[in-house]
């Protein structure tokens, strides 16, 4: 009995292998399958979902999957089969290399697909291939051409009918012309929302019953605009290009600091065998703020890469070929015109927890929800601090602002951490809550550094407090508070960077701080705006001219310099003038400090979110909900009326200099309570 038992087995050990290597599953061994490594080659979903082009559409629309000259795509069958038939359709004017290995190891070319001459989605077929093969990997040539792939399928028996059928889809072509009507069917469905939450506000005032109802309608309104009404960036949720920056330079800070990131990602590249296309784009020295071409970064391996252990660069690397893969080439090379990593040491703090755990392709994912969930707590803290009428208006402006539109920060990791903390300090603040609002306030500063600017009015009421001598009990409790969060905060980060990356992140922001950009909104962007030497008269084709707009408008801002220290100057008179003249509450003076922060600096469009702080002034004051809804559809109507960047900005600088002056001349006006 034995030895039968021992025959048997060592008949299923020699039978078994030969069986697996025979299996042929039924039908498209492709079908719904996702690449399991893939480099130059996006949306690649599309790839096999069963879809195809009508024969000769054009390449780049949302049905195909477009490559680089250096793509590929690599499948898994499942097991070891013998591929009898292949079919593809790809654009026709470019030749595909078709090529299979049973470890990923060794490849061996199995059909070379030579250009079909005429352009456009076309059918290409291979069949009697009979090659055995675990991986298969489709690539497209090495010519500097056009290439895309509509659909892929493979077959270990020769299917039934054929060429195969497929569901025919016409895409949409996502180029510029459909990104500016986008735009503008956005910017003009945010009118719409405009008028329809008028209309709901008014009905809150007037149906006191159904008052919560239809303001909890005008809050989901704001947020569904927020989304751009669900359709997001256009092409997912995920916002790749700020992901890049905050997930990657927090994840590798130690090894990256704040001038490594763009070094080291070419550095990634060439790795991966992209070393061309690194040296031939331009790329922002972090190191000096100035553009220089990828190659003078790639003459000498970068001081960054010796930071790296093996297992760190590698991941690092894989990182880099995420977000590659899920970046046009034309997006992936703006990356680079950017200003690289730039948060606080506080933030680098807490974006490395929240970027450990994993590669990229699975944690940013997840991270991206840290924003949404802070949005949800922003819009609770108003509730619980303001009321129903303040959670209507605050969506309401997140959604309808031009400004801090979804396009530039929804979607990614950390972007709204300070705002939060802003938000909660002003609630807190105004419930008494002296010492955790401070402890709050400051917590944004520490994240953001411009946040402190709020501290402005309070501090110049404690001074005033001082001097005539009457103590300021509250205004005492918040910058204890808000000393409390510096010793923990800043303490902790120091721990965990040291003295040096506050060193370093200075020395970044004042080189970030004297590089002009055209989203910056505030009045030394009004101040130092010169028609002469504007985007339209200045900017061309060759990098160069961006080099000599942004000297031409520094130029242009230390002439006027003086111009721009006198409106400062008046801006802090005036909130001497109402420290002296007023008593009203600390959270007021947090909100009055909204004048000061746009009329001391510049910020980049976005940070201007900070606008949702005037809410709590305009709630429950019909004509200043007006004032508020007629600057945010003027926002609108300037983002519609086609204009350079830099003198879109220009106007919005001066909309929303004015929006927070006109409403704290309004509340000056009213009688001390």
């Amino acid at each position: 009995m034995k030895n039968l038992w021992l025959a048997t087995l060592t008949l299923l050990l020699c039978v078994a292998p030969s069986n697996a290597q025979e299996a042929c599953p039924e039908g498209n061994l492709l079908a719904g399958k996702q690449p399991i490594e893939w480099l130059d080659a996006y949306h690649v979903a599309r790839i096999t979902d069963g879809v195809v082009s009508p024969d000769g559409n054009v390449w780049n629309s949302t049905t195909n999957s477009p490559l680089t000259p250096h793509g590929y795509v690599v499948y898994d069958l499942g097991a070891r089969v013998t591929i009898a038939s292949v079919f593809l359709q790809v654009e026709g004017a470019s030749g595909y290399r078709i090529s299979v290995s049973d470890d990923l190891e060794e490849w061996t070319v199995v059909s070379e697909l030579p250009p079909a001459g005429a352009p456009g989605m076309r059918d290409r077929r291979a069949s009697s291939l009979a090659t055995p093969a675990r991986y298969l990997r489709i690539a497209s040539g090495d010519a500097a051409a056009l290439y895309a792939i509509g659909e892929a399928a493979v077959w270990c028996r020769p299917p039934a009918e054929w060429p195969p059928r497929f569901e025919t889809r016409e895409g949409v072509v996502q180029d510029a012309e459909w990104s500016a009507a986008r735009k503008r069917r956005l910017g003009y469905a945010k009118l719409a929302c405009l008028v329809v939450a008028a209309g709901l506000l008014y009905g809150a005032r007037k149906y006191e019953r159904r008052r919560r109802w239809l303001y909890g309608a005008v809050a989901l309104l704001g947020a569904l605009a927020w989304t751009n009404f669900g359709s997001f960036h256009g092409n997912g949720v995920i916002h790749y290009h700020e992901n890049y920056h905050y997930y990657l330079g927090a994840k590798y800070f130690h090894e990256n600091g704040y001038t490594g990131l763009y070094a080291c990602t070419l550095w990634a590249e060439k790795e991966l065998g992209l070393e061309a296309a690194a040296r031939n784009r331009y790329v922002t020295d972090l190191e000096t703020n100035r553009m220089v071409a990828g190659g003078e970064l790639l003459s000498a391996e970068p001081a960054c890469r010796t930071r790296f252990d093996e297992a760190r660069w590698s991941a690092f690397r894989e990182d880099v070929r995420f977000f590659r893969n899920n970046l046009y080439p034309g997006s992936w090379q703006r990356i680079f015109r950017d200003h690289g990593y730039n948060p606080t040491p506080v933030w680098t703090m807490f974006g490395r927890l929240a970027s450990a755990g994993g590669p990229a392709a699975s944690v940013v994912p997840r991270v991206v929800w840290i924003d949404v969930a802070l949005w949800i707590g922003i819009g609770a803290l108003m509730l619980w601090g303001f009321g129903w009428e303040a959670l209507a208006l605050t969506f309401l402006t997140l959604g309808s602002g031009l400004p801090w539109h979804f396009d530039w920060t929804g979607g990614a990791f950390g972007r709204t951490p300070w705002l939060f903390c802003l938000v909660a300090g002003l609630c807190l603040t105004y419930k008494r809550k002296h010492v955790a609002g401070g402890f709050l306030l400051a917590a944004a500063a520490l994240l953001r550094v411009f946040p402190a600017v709020f501290f402005g009015v309070l501090l110049i009421g404690l001074v005033v407090a001082l001097v005539r001598r009457r103590p300021d009990p509250e205004a005492r409790r918040v910058f204890a508070g808000a000393g409390a969060a510096i010793l923990a905060l800043g303490g902790l980060s120091v721990l965990g960077a040291g003295l040096d990356g506050w060193t370093g992140f200075a020395d970044n922001l004042a080189k970030h701080s004297g590089t002009p950009t055209g989203n910056l909104m505030g009045l030394p962007t009004i101040v130092g705006f010169d028609p002469a030497s504007s985007q339209s008269e200045v900017l061309g084709s060759d990098i160069e001219s961006l080099q000599r707009w942004r000297n031409s408008r520094t130029e242009t801002l230390r002439a006027r310099a003086p111009i721009n220290i006198a409106l400062g100057c008046l801006a802090v008179a005036g909130m001497v003038w109402t420290v002296l003249r007023r008593r009203w509450p600390v959270w007021e003076w947090v909100v009055a400090a909204t004048v000061l922060a746009v009329t001391l600096g510049q910020l980049s469009c976005y940070y201007y979110v900070f606008l949702i702080l005037l809410v709590p002034w305009v709630r429950h004051h019909p004509v200043r909900i007006a004032v508020l809804l007629v600057g945010l559809a003027s926002s609108q109507a300037i983002g519609l009326a086609g204009l350079e960047t830099d003198v879109r900005f220009l106007w919005l600088s001066v909309l929303f200099v004015a929006l927070p002056v006109l409403l704290w001349i309004v509340r000056l006006r009213e009688p001390e309570a």
